[in-house]
């Protein structure tokens, strides 16, 4: 990757802020700062290796430079009495797949989310997570994506080193790329007893659909998805949205993962 492209617009990236994400001055901070995610509350589940209750260093360094996913961090507006269609439509997506989950009679169950940038995946996720329970393994695509034009790399690694180990009831692992360094960074281990719940651009595909209890697809307008992921991210996102849509277009024909998910969400 070129020095010009080589800013990370991932949550755990590596471009240090000092910016506790789940400090409530920071929620506050985003809260006043994006008007389409009106409040949030930080979002405690199992990250892998971390305990429910602790963040790894690294996940404090989050938004530096713009990003397609917002984990741990859920809209405190996404209520029962919410008139907001976005927040009714994720609650709804929220039910189905606990309730799918539930049918899955699996204590270990694996959850997929794949929908194209802006379409509400990472807040979807918290949302399922938090009501889980503390044992779910919450993996964010985001966090492992070399580059820009990662994309690919990032579900193919996902699906060797996670969700195949997991279906063979083995421990899994998976490597934060680190953006100054250009290179993998520490390891997260996955515990195959426990249920895993996994969300990025581009997971849902005819492979990793064959390690899943329920695959979800989030579909949202063009418009909507980019003033949402541009809200969040602004100009840092701003330069990079076509070159990541190219790869989402190129995964949806390939894959169709609408097809392939049990669950297709609505996003207004």
């Amino acid at each position: 990757m070129s020095t010009a492209s080589a800013s990370s617009p991932w949550p755990s990236a590596g471009r240090a802020t000092g910016v506790d994400p789940t400090s409530p001055e920071t929620v506050a901070a985003e809260a006043a700062a994006t008007p389409s995610r009106s409040a949030r509350t930080c979002v405690a589940v199992t990250t892998c290796a971390s305990s429910p209750t602790s963040f790894p260093s690294w996940l404090s360094r989050s938004r530096s430079s713009g990003s397609p996913g917002a984990p741990w961090h859920v809209s405190s507006a996404l209520s029962r009495n919410n008139t907001d269609p976005v927040g009714s439509a994720l609650q709804q997506a929220a039910d189905r797949i606990l309730a799918a989950v539930h049918d899955a009679r699996r204590p270990n169950a694996v959850v997929l989310i794949d929908g194209r940038s802006g379409a509400g995946k990472s807040t979807l996720a918290g949302l399922v997570a938090a009501r889980w329970g503390d044992s779910v393994q919450l993996v964010a695509l985001d966090w492992l994506y070399p580059g820009w034009d990662g994309m690919d790399a990032g579900v193919q690694q996902i699906r060797r080193k996670v969700l195949e180990p997991h279906r063979r009831a083995e421990r899994g692992a998976w490597s934060r790329w680190d953006w100054e360094q250009n290179a993998p960074a520490e390891q997260h281990d996955v515990d195959p007893a426990l249920p895993l719940l996994i969300e990025g651009a581009g997971l849902v595909t005819p492979t990793t659909a064959r390690c899943a209890d329920v695959t979800v697809w989030l579909q949202s307008p063009a418009t909507s998805r980019r003033r949402r992921a541009l809200d969040r991210d602004g100009d840092a996102y701003r330069p990079h949205w076509e070159r990541w849509a190219t790869q989402e277009r190129t995964h949806i024909v390939r894959d169709a993962p609408a097809a392939l998910a049990q669950i297709v969400v609505d996003v207004p």
